[in-house]
């Protein structure tokens, strides 16, 4: 019987233009009949009697392990009124479908009930109703809770590591902040409330853009192209944001307290990237590198944090395994390997229930690619290993979303990545880095920054990872078969 199945084709094309790094991708989804006759069909791993061990067996112990044992929980404290979107920016951000209605929906239990967001439960969330009028209990609450976590002995399980403090930009030119939220924000700028950062959101940006579009005149639309009309839309929106929203801010809380604008209805992913990454910021330099990597890992946003945390992972233990003499096939370069792979497949955060990203096939899967693109020396097939699986990995988020990881999505990713230009490409440019080398600077440059600039060519943003994920229907990638077919 046939089966009708989705094949994914992913080109590249990466011009390089005064020194700016630019990449056009395009998605083809073509539909195909007959598996066997246009799969490309990927045997049982094998290399030269070289068999991966499965990471349990491994006697050096992956940094990822190290950071969860440090920071085993990242807690946030989400402050808003309901209504103003606290729910569907949790959802977005963390790639979460309903989960918070399980915990009785946000709004309705006390801030000091915990909601864990990951199957590994190392994002606890906190919510408060935000500081209504009438409700002048709110801020005593709010005040109490965060003086307790504050008290208690353990950094890294239960104090606080970050505060979102939520508000529904006004329709109309009300007031935004109430006096209780004056009051927080005052306590904050006078250091009473700690060094917990805090990050003002202005929530459903969308719908101003909407406003802000409506009021324009009717001969704009007739003497302006759609992307100029875009282009003055927002230029609009942040002068109307800056009057009715961070002029007022600024006014209470100086300006030390970062304030960020977002949206989770339409094209508007990148303003999601911009709240993890001005809060991962503010958490390295006021809690911990250890924190802000935890925090990369459990977003669902955005590939690039992910790339960061798997750089910044890498360089804890790895900078002088990567310039290391020893033998590719050497036990002791393989444990290095696998303990990289393992790291770079946590940071990732898939749904793997069946840790099939963390099987002996997978990780020989990624050998057999180093060993195809005819790496030659040690450097070239570490780096080469390195790229292949963070860009293979770049590819999986685009269909495993919110979804198990499956054997056949990692099959038709791989196959994807293999029939591609960015393979021999990223091959290339490792080989001509390498070449480029004398033995001094094989010894002393930081290979680890030559990765993550090659990486940085062929990775999506926010905004072009949710236009992928909108042509491709992820139901086919979410059936498995077996690795071998």
């Amino acid at each position: 019987m046939k089966t009708s199945i989705l094949i994914l084709e992913t080109s590249f094309a990466c011009p390089v233009q005064e020194g700016n790094l630019r990449h056009k991708t395009t998605l083809n989804l073509i539909k195909k009949s007959g598996l066997s006759s246009t799969f490309p069909r990927i045997q049982h791993p094998k290399l030269n009697n070289l068999s991966l061990l499965p990471a349990e067996n491994f006697e050096l112990r992956p940094t990822t392990d190290e950071i969860s044992r440090i920071y085993p929980r990242f807690r946030i404290l989400v402050i808003g009124k309901n209504g103003v979107g606290k729910s569907s920016l949790i959802n977005h951000i963390f790639g979460v479908q309903n989960a918070l209605a399980s915990h009785n929906t946000l709004g309705v239990h006390s801030i000091d009930d915990e909601l864990h967001l990951t199957a590994e439960r190392e994002i606890v969330l906190h919510d408060s109703n935000g500081f209504e009028p009438g409700k002048e209990d709110n801020l005593k609450i709010v005040r109490d809770f965060i003086d307790r976590r504050r008290e208690m002995p353990y950094l890294m399980k239960d104090q606080l590591h970050a505060i979102w403090l939520c508000f529904e930009i006004p329709f109309a030119d009300g007031r935004l902040l109430e006096t209780d939220t004056e009051t927080f924000l005052t306590w904050k700028r006078e250091g009473k409330l700690g060094n917990i950062p805090i990050v003002v959101v202005f929530t459903k940006y969308d719908k101003l853009l909407d406003r802000m579009e409506r009021t324009l005149d009717e001969s704009v639309f007739e003497s302006l192209s759609e992307d100029a009309i875009e282009e003055l839309v927002k230029k609009n929106a942040q002068y109307k944001l800056h009057d009715v929203c961070i002029a007022p801010l600024e006014k209470i809380s100086g300006p030390d307290i970062p304030h960020v604008t977002v949206s989770t209805n339409g094209n508007h992913e990148e303003t999601l990237a911009h709240l993890i990454q001005i809060t991962e910021e503010r958490v390295r330099k006021h809690v911990g590198l250890e924190a802000s990597v935890t925090l990369m890992n459990a977003q669902r946003v955005d590939p690039r944090f992910k790339i960061m945390a798997s750089i910044e992972v890498g360089k804890r233990r790895y900078r002088k395994a990567l310039t290391s003499s020893i033998s590719f096939k050497n036990r002791t370069m393989r444990d290095c390997l696998n303990m990289l792979h393992t790291d770079i497949v946590a940071v990732w955060n898939f749904h793997d229930p069946h840790r099939h990203l963390c099987s002996p096939e997978f990780r020989t899967l990624i050998v057999n690619i180093v060993e195809w693109s005819d790496s030659r020396t040690v450097l070239q097939r570490f780096m080469s290993y390195l790229v292949d699986l963070i860009l293979i990995l770049q590819m999986l988020d685009l269909v495993s979303v919110c979804q198990d990881v499956t054997r056949r999505a990692i099959k038709l990713v791989v196959a994807s990545y293999l029939a591609s230009s960015v393979s021999g490409e990223v091959h290339t440019r490792i080989q001509e880095y390498d070449r480029g080398l004398t033995f001094l600077e094989r010894a002393d440059r930081d290979t680890l920054d030559k990765i993550a600039e090659v990486i940085t060519i062929y990775s999506f943003d926010a905004k072009q990872m949710s236009a992928l994920r909108s042509g491709i229907h992820t139901a086919y990638f979410s059936l498995d078969e077996p690795w071998e077919v």
